[in-house]
């Protein structure tokens, strides 16, 4: 696949932080988050959706000390604009939705047909 081809399949929506009670998600935009915390320490993430589809996500963060769960995701510990690693799905009624990656603020989607394999350009 040519440089000019991933870039046209891959689809980027800004992540921003908000602070709100889960019944108003409907009033924020595509990407927005809110940090999941136990007390003062934040452990993971919901998010709506990137792609519009107005449905509510969960990421939860390995943490130190803690045995890890499947999946692990890590946060660079970022929060003006966060890099959660590995790649991960959406799942709506238990079918993937969404797929990507969450780097530098931007949740960052990529679309492949059933005979592609996502490929991933991670910048360091």
């Amino acid at each position: 696949m040519s440089p000019e081809e991933y870039l046209h399949r891959m689809k980027c929506t800004p992540a921003v932080e908000f602070t709100a009670l889960r019944d108003t998600w409907e009033s924020h935009q595509d990407g927005s988050f809110k940090w999941i915390k136990a007390g003062i320490d934040i452990i993971g993430m919901e998010y709506l959706c990137p792609c519009g589809c107005r449905t509510v996500g969960e990421i939860r963060f390995a943490r130190p000390g803690e045995t890890p769960r499947s999946p692990t995701y890590l946060w660079d510990g970022n929060r003006e604009e966060p890099t959660v690693t590995p790649s991960f799905s959406h799942v709506v009624a238990g079918e993937i939705h969404w797929s990507g990656i969450l780097q530098r603020g931007e949740w960052i989607g990529v679309e492949f047909r059933d005979d592609d394999e996502p490929e991933w350009e991670w910048e360091e």
